[in-house]
């Protein structure tokens, strides 16, 4: 988690909103694992394994 310890879906306040609940893009692996969502994170540095392309050859391959 990026910050052990804490929630990882926890009240912030921010100038745009003065009461929001946000989840750090990193942590949401963890956070949709409690709900036994499978995921990894993906990144434009790798676009062939984890972007647009990769999505297209699973989607092509009849996964979900």
């Amino acid at each position: 988690m990026v910050n052990p310890g804490t929630q990882i879906y926890a009240p912030v306040t921010t100038r745009v909103t003065p009461t929001a609940t946000v989840a750090s893009r990193w942590d949401l692996v963890a956070l949709f694992d409690h709900y036994g969502i499978k995921s990894t994170m993906s990144d434009d540095d790798h676009p062939d394994q984890t972007g647009m392309p990769a999505v297209q050859g699973y989607l092509g391959a009849g996964r979900k």
